[in-house]
């Protein structure tokens, strides 16, 4: 007779099933999904006995569903799962989930993880859970792992991929634990807050570090904080009605705004409170496409806004796996503005976007599907807008496209004159801080909370990577380190003292000084979203001047995940008044 633990990687094995107290038997030589109907059956005839069975049975068979990984990873992760959530502790069933998609993604982390957890030695999966609860969240995560395990190898740590997984959520909790002291020190200090009933005005700022908002000489219009809201809940509709209607409503979840199904043309109309007649052009939202072949053109809307007489380009954010090749694309690249010798640093994948968006060329016709709206009507401005990766998108092509200090198109565009107001929601970090003071008055930037994915850049990932180095340095000094971080007990002053000391340590070595001047953040006038000072209840907007120590590096909380969402913009500035 073999237990769970006994599974080969091609098929299950031991003669019959034999629910008992010490432990699952299998039966052998069986194929993977009839196994699977022939456990359950046994299973429930057999079910007196489970109420008995112990840890170790719950141990057993999460090692059943990484070993069965490897050839049907569903179905053994599948098994697993209704096998725990009958005769586990409470709780364990949840680990499953994660479990399986780590085996999905073919992480090699197996019995350690599984163990470690089930014994209650190790927090690292309840932190998981925190911070990536579900599988589109945890997916990302692991795009950023792997990133952090090919820098880690560059500078020739070389750490398993349990290991790396291990350090990111000491780091995450790090910044967790300390992270209303990070925010007292170093996010109050850079952002000024809207008043209710006053026009905003930031005069004469001098540039103390390149992260600074204004420079020398320069000043920022008033901005009447009604007029602002009243745009961004506008625009912000326009950008998010690009993602259609299924991935709107399930974003919605129990609360969902629509019932009705409408196709893509007709949802984008109805979301962004137009006439399906002002939709000029819509490209399909399924279109498979080629990156790195045939040319990326993302999904796009070219429409009309009469009210604000304006001519509307709104470009898809990241929901394929296509769109998300292109966001984690992190690596700086050159870009040269026209009428200007000096080179710029982009976010890499995006610039490589827009250089094909933007030729006349380019089979999709986006610029001249752009071209012609703005012929048919005249007096039109042009707003540029998108979401996540179209966010990226649009401020990149704005600043190619239009002068940024007096927000026309540029006349080598073939474009007629115009004005160009790009409005960029919950964009990433994608231009270095000299490009991006100089669209202060082009782009206005639209961040919520502590979006982790609008501080993501290459440098930001380059800094977690550090702290993974210095953490596993200082573990081997204090070995109760890791196991401090991943738990859910409340740290003393003094040692909340110590983790604050390191975080800071790490997080200042990577602010932008004249040797790190190409770090990216996000571009133009960043308005962020968050509680008012004065009352944790109420949203307001604040103006960010210095970037750096706002958005200087990933801040994963609670919320992190879900202040990235479109539907999330949406709500917060409905909810908004002044």
């Amino acid at each position: 007779m073999n237990t769970i633990a006994d599974l080969n990687d091609d098929r299950l094995d031991s003669q019959e099933v034999q629910i008992a107290q010490n432990g699952v038997d299998i039966p052998d030589t069986v194929e993977p999904e009839r196994s699977r109907l022939d456990l359950w059956s046994t299973i429930a005839a057999r079910g007196g006995g489970i109420a008995r069975m112990s840890l170790v049975v719950a141990q057993a068979t999460t090692n059943l569903a990484f070993q069965t990984a490897k050839a049907s990873t569903r179905l053994g992760l599948g098994i697993a799962r209704e096998v725990v959530k009958t005769v586990a502790p409470v709780g364990i069933d949840k680990f499953i989930d994660v479990a399986e998609f780590f085996a999905i993604l073919g992480i090699e982390i197996g019995e350690g993880v599984t163990h470690l957890s089930l014994s209650g030695s190790s927090e690292l999966v309840r932190v998981l859970q925190q911070f990536f609860g579900d599988k589109k969240s945890l997916l990302m995560a692991y795009e950023i792992v792997q990133l952090l395990s090919r820098e880690l190898v560059n500078t020739g740590v070389h750490l398993n991929m349990y290991e790396v997984w291990k350090y990111f959520s000491a780091w995450i909790s790090m910044q967790n634990k300390t992270k209303l002291l990070w925010r007292d020190e170093f996010i109050w200090s850079s952002v000024v807050e809207y008043n209710r009933n006053d026009h905003l005005a930031i005069e004469n700022l001098e540039l103390e570090s390149p992260g600074q908002l204004v420079t020398a000489n320069q000043s920022l219009p008033q901005l009447d904080p009604v007029l602002l809201l009243s745009t961004l809940r506008r625009y912000s509709r326009f950008a998010n009605a690009i993602y259609g209607e299924r991935v709107m409503t399930y974003l919605e979840g129990d609360n969902a705004l629509f019932t009705a199904h409408y196709d893509d043309k007709h949802f984008y109309a109805h979301y962004a409170g137009i006439d399906f007649t002002d939709i000029r052009y819509l490209s399909r939202l399924d279109q498979p496409m080629d990156f790195f072949e045939v040319g990326y053109v993302p999904a796009f809307c070219v429409s009309m806004d009469h009210e604000k007489k304006a001519v509307v380009l709104a470009f898809r954010g990241t929901i394929s796996a296509k769109d998300t090749i292109v966001d984690l694309y992190c690596e700086a690249m050159h870009l040269s503005l026209s009428g200007s010798d000096e080179l710029y640093y982009l976010h890499g994948g995006m610039l490589k976007v827009v250089t094909d968006v933007s030729n006349p060329d380019n089979k999709l016709g986006v610029y001249h599907k752009v071209k012609q709206a703005l012929e048919d009507f005249p007096e039109y401005s042009l707003v540029i807008t998108g979401h996540s990766l179209g966010a990226g998108l649009a401020s990149i092509l704005g600043m190619a496209w239009a002068d940024p200090v007096t927000c026309q198109l540029k006349p080598d565009i073939g474009f007629r004159p115009c004005e160009v107001k790009v409005y960029a929601f919950a964009c990433p970090s994608i231009m270095e801080t000299k490009l991006a003071l100089q669209g202060v008055n082009l782009i206005t930037t639209v961040a919520m909370g502590w979006d982790w994915l609008a501080r993501i850049s290459y440098d930001s990932v380059i800094e977690i990577r550090d702290a993974i180095v210095r953490l596993k340095s200082l573990s081997l000094d204090e070995p109760t380190l890791i196991s401090e971080l991943l738990s859910t007990e409340t740290p003393t002053d003094d040692r909340l003292a110590d983790f604050y000391r390191v975080r800071r340590e790490i997080s200042l070595n990577h602010l932008p000084d004249q040797s790190t001047s190409f770090k990216l953040h996000p571009p133009g006038r960043i308005i962020w979203l968050y509680f008012s000072q004065t009352d944790l209840d109420r949203f307001t907007f604040y103006d960010v001047y210095n970037r750096a120590n706002v958005f200087g590096e990933i801040l994963f909380d609670d919320n992190s995940l879900n202040d990235h969402y479109p539907t999330r913009y949406d709500q917060v500035l409905e909810s908004m008044e002044f």
